[in-house]
């Protein structure tokens, strides 16, 4: 129990570290006590129970693949964290005999009224999509029903999940916790088990950011990369608000979905045309979210070029700014880079560089950070204040040295669309001056984009 609070305190603060906005909804919908299974969409592997349980004083037990339960120290070493394995058919030949045992832990634990988190589509994908959901987790809260006086219940409460990218640090994520469903509503009903999976489907779905395929997903993107800011405006969302950036998203996947079955010919045009100029900017290394952002909030002259101007504090910034940065990055560099370069080593597959990234960093920061202060003690100054104030000085550095690159990284930018000719600047702004037309004209669309 100590160890898992004490990784729930770390966890917690690597969360608020890595995520720049967090919306969370809906606390006060988890029991304290009692029987509990917490259901949540999975669309980043290890980081979702992460996410999911930081945020929960009670201890809440996780099932887990059981294929990662490899030897006497990892099993010794998952238990203590509060992990029951749980085993794939193609993954084990007796996985049926073995997850026997694991719906006999799961029944045990919400006896004695334990929380329990599962996660029902039984697969992850770094895709907005709710998978079908397996009915074990509804076989495990109604056969717990049995273990339990007549009186008691297991409440299951839903968990949406939305990352804008969790691979990405300072992305948005927004977790939604539903109101509880009694397990017990269910237990008389013939098809209790799968009316059960669909109740749980039907709460999960409505706090999910959800696109219909790969094709709608990656227009979706787009769009939002492309010109978000300015339908966040349009719409009359606040820009500050988390939400409203997974509100956003959702419109325009529903707007984009619509099009699709309505007039798909014309929606591919669009796309080919939106991935040319995508590719135009990138060419010439330049942000679509920049480049919407200076055409909209930056005078033009007659014949509609861009006036772009860099004031000179900017650049009086950016150089006062530079030995604060390289403080950081002298100290920040490595615990930053190392797990990214790990992660990327240790696995081909995305959806699991996210948490491996973040459980390396919380490593190699809370290694790196004491061997400083060992050595600024030990080599600059005995003294407790100043070794604190360095210490703090470590994460407060590294935050900054990312607000400053970003800052850099805007004027590099700007210079280099002010060193674009006038015939590339002209045809990329005509580019996106009839991109926007047309997601603000065409019917579906222009739905997303009205009040």
């Amino acid at each position: 129990m100590l160890l898992y609070q004490f990784l729930r305190f770390i966890f917690l603060i690597a969360i608020r570290a890595f995520f720049g906005r967090i919306s969370l909804g809906g606390l006060e919908h988890v029991p304290q006590k009692g029987a509990l299974i917490i259901a949540a969409n999975h669309p980043s592997t290890f980081l979702d129970p992460i996410v999911v349980a930081v945020w929960l004083r009670r201890p809440v037990y996780f099932l887990a693949n059981g294929g990662v339960f490899t030897s006497p120290f990892v099993k010794w070493l998952f238990r203590q964290l509060f992990m029951i394995p749980i085993y794939r058919q193609q993954d084990s030949a007796d996985a049926s005999q073995k997850n026997e045992q694991t719906f006999s832990a799961c029944f045990e634990l919400l006896a004695k009224g334990g929380a329990l988190m599962i996660f029902p589509e039984g697969t992850s994908e770094d895709r907005r999509e709710l998978h079908p959901l397996k009915t074990g987790m509804a076989r495990i809260a109604l056969g717990a029903l049995v273990h339990l006086p007549p009186e008691q219940d297991v409440r299951i409460v839903c968990a949406g999940i939305n990352y804008t990218n969790p691979r990405r640090f300072q992305s948005f994520l927004k977790l939604t916790y539903a109101p509880p469903i009694s397990a017990r509503a269910f237990a008389n009903s013939p098809s209790g088990i799968q009316a059960l999976t669909q109740e749980i489907a039907n709460r999960l779905r409505p706090m999910l950011v959800i696109t219909p395929n790969k094709e709608a997903d990656r227009l979706t993107r787009q769009i939002e990369e492309m010109y978000g800011n300015q339908l966040r405006k349009e719409l009359g969302l606040d820009p500050l608000h988390t939400d409203s950036v997974f509100t956003l998203a959702q419109e325009i996947a529903t707007g984009v979905d619509a099009l699709l079955k309505e007039n798909p010919n014309g929606i591919r045009q669009f796309q080919e045309d939106l991935t040319r100029y995508l590719a135009d900017l990138k060419q010439h290394q330049i942000s679509p979210r920049v480049f919407s952002n200076i055409l909209e909030n930056t005078p033009s002259k007659n014949e509609g070029r861009v006036v772009l101007h860099i004031h000179p504090f900017e650049h009086l910034a950016l150089v006062a700014g530079f030995p604060l940065y390289l403080y950081s990055e002298l100290h920040n560099y490595i615990p930053y880079r190392l797990p990214g370069w790990l992660a990327i080593r240790l696995t081909q597959e995305t959806v699991y560089r996210a948490p491996i990234n973040l459980m390396l960093g919380i490593f190699t920061f809370g290694l790196f950070y004491p061997l400083y202060g060992w050595l600024f003690a030990h080599f600059i100054s005995h003294t407790w204040w100043q070794v604190l104030l360095y210490l703090v000085s470590l994460p407060v550095s590294g935050y900054y040295a990312f607000r400053y690159y970003r800052f850099a990284d805007l004027l590099r930018q700007k210079q280099r669309i002010n060193r674009l000719d006038s015939h590339a600047l002209e045809a990329l702004t005509r580019s996106y001056r009839r991109l926007t037309a047309q997601i603000t004209g065409v019917a579906a669309i222009k739905r997303v984009s009205q009040p």
